[in-house]
């Protein structure tokens, strides 16, 4: 995931890219009416609900729809947010 986790490895997970660093990060995939972006983290949701106010959303999921851009300075503050989240759930380990 250049940008945001450049470290980050790129797998299939369930079916669909899932990147991993220090765990899983998040994951994307397309879709035949939105881009499911899969944040894999309650806490990292809400710390950005009012950000993510504009799309549709499903406990750690956001749809982001078709046709229109990427908000590609959401997902690089969600990417970093999950970075150091996992980098401290690995800490308290």
């Amino acid at each position: 995931m250049p940008g945001a986790a450049p470290e980050a490895v790129e797998t299939i997970s369930y079916q669909i890219p899932t990147y991993k660093l220090h765990g899983h990060l998040v994951a994307i995939a397309a879709w035949k009416k939105h881009c499911g972006f899969y944040v894999m983290s309650n806490a990292v949701m809400d710390k950005h609900k009012d950000e993510l106010a504009a799309y549709d959303t499903s406990g750690a999921t956001v749809r982001f729809p078709l046709g229109s851009p990427l908000p590609t300075g959401l997902v690089k503050k969600i990417v970093k947010a999950r970075i150091a989240e996992n980098l401290a759930t690995g800490k308290k380990k």
